[in-house]
């Protein structure tokens, strides 16, 4: 009886699945990726510059993508720096900084240049990712080592959003 019940049990369990898949996690229709350099609309320049380079760097080490001349991708991704801001989190009796936050919003257009299709999440034009990182002043760090975390975040997001839905 209890044999029974296991293998039923185990039946039930392969007949409904488990949320694993053996589907593969990028799309297997599209092979090259252009990436043209990310525009920016804030007051803080040269970001667009490193989060270009990172997030060439993602799609080469964490896809089955190259990243190639336009004339030769499926697809095109665009990113447009919509917004930068340092704020101010903890400070001193006397008005110093002691904690601070970088954070950073990009706009996000991925477009099949094939068949000129969105290929972003839900099927819409574009979406924003947003990320952030705390600096301490006093601790060593800057506004640099945060922007350089920030933009390093951001590439892991922007790549992981190129993973087929589930």
């Amino acid at each position: 009886m209890k044999r029974r019940t296991f293998l039923g049990a185990g039946l039930a369990a392969v007949l409904t699945g488990c949320g694993y898949t053996t589907r593969p996690m990028y799309p297997c229709d599209i092979q090259t990726v252009y990436v043209p350099m990310f525009t920016n609309k804030s007051f803080r320049r040269g970001l667009e510059f490193q989060l270009t380079e990172a997030v060439i760097k993602e799609i080469e080490l964490k896809t089955p993508y190259k990243v190639v001349r336009q004339q030769n991708a499926d697809t095109m991704l665009e990113g447009d720096i919509q917004l930068v801001r340092k704020r101010v989190l903890i400070q001193t009796p006397e008005d110093e900084p002691r904690h601070l936050e970088f954070s950073t919003a990009v706009d996000i257009k991925w477009v099949d240049l094939r068949s000129g299709d969105s290929l972003c999440a839900g099927k819409t034009d574009s979406f924003v990712v947003r990320q952030s990182s705390d600096y301490a002043p006093e601790l060593g760090q800057s506004v640099a080592s945060a922007s350089q975390e920030t933009v390093e975040k951001l590439a892991r997001q922007i790549v992981a959003m190129m993973e087929e839905p589930w």
